[in-house]
C-alpha cells in the first residue's frame, strides 16, 4: 500500500489504520501522507522503500499520485509488471503516468470502509512468515542499522544523520516538524 496526501485530506486515519492492522499489509507513506498511519507501525516499510517498489507485484495506491516522488510508477524504480489499484477522488489522476489495472474514483473513507468489510469476509491476513514479509523486514533492519551508524558518527564535518539524531533526542515525539529543501528534507523525512 502507498498512502498519499489524498488519504490525509480525506481524514482516513481510522480506517486505514484498521485496514493495515487487519490485513498486515506493508505500507509506505508519501511525504504528504505521513501520519495517516504512524511510521512506528510494524507494517511501515519506509526503510525498505526501494526494495518494496522494485519487487511489489501489486500496489494499492490510496490518494497518492504517481509523480516524481514515486518515480512516475515506472521501471526501474517499480517492478515493470506491477499491477496498480488506484483509489483517488479526482478523475484527472486516474491512469496518470501509467495505466492502472483497477482505477476507483472514490473518497478514501467509504472505499476503505467497504474494503475492510469485504476483506473481513475472506479472512485475509498476510502471514508474518511469508517470504515477502521476511525479505522486507530484513531490508528494513539492515537499512536502519546503516542509518543508526551514520547518526552516531560525530566526525567533522558533521553529517545530516547525526544532526537529526540529536534533534530527535531534544524535541518531543508529538511535535510537528516542517522542513523543506533537498537533503535536509529527504534525510529528515526518512529518519
Amino acid at each position: 500500500m502507498i498512502i498519499g496526501k489524498g488519504a490525509g485530506y480525506a481524514r482516513s486515519e481510522t480506517y486505514l489504520r484498521q485496514l493495515i492492522h487487519q490485513t498486515n499489509l506493508p505500507f509506505l507513506a508519501t511525504p504528504m501522507g505521513k501520519g495517516v498511519v504512524p511510521d512506528t507501525a510494524r507494517q511501515s516499510i519506509g526503510a525498505a522503500r526501494t526494495l518494496a517498489l522494485q519487487k511489489a507485484d501489486v500496489v494499492l495506491l490510496l490518494g497518492a499520485r504517481l509523480n516524481w516522488m514515486l518515480h512516475f510508477g515506472r521501471s526501474p524504480r517499480f517492478n515493470p509488471d506491477v499491477k496498480v489499484i488506484q483509489v483517488d477522488v479526482n478523475a484527472e489522476e486516474m491512469h496518470n503516468s501509467i495505466r492502472s489495472h483497477v482505477a476507483i474514483q472514490a473518497d478514501i473513507v467509504p472505499f476503505a470502509h467497504i474494503f475492510i468489510d469485504e476483506i473481513s469476509k475472506k479472512k485475509f491476513r498476510l502471514n508474518e512468515n511469508h517470504a515477502w514479509w521476511k525479505e522486507l523486514q530484513e531490508k528494513c533492519e539492515k537499512n536502519q542499522q546503516t542509518v543508526k551508524a551514520m547518526s552516531l558518527d560525530k566526525t567533522v564535518p558533521l553529517n545530516y544523520y547525526a544532526v537529526f539524531h540529536h534533534l530527535r533526542q531534544a524535541i518531543p515525539s508529538d511535535c510537528i516538524i516542517v522542513s523543506e529543501g533537498a537533503n535536509t528534507m529527504d534525510i529528515g523525512r526518512s529518519m
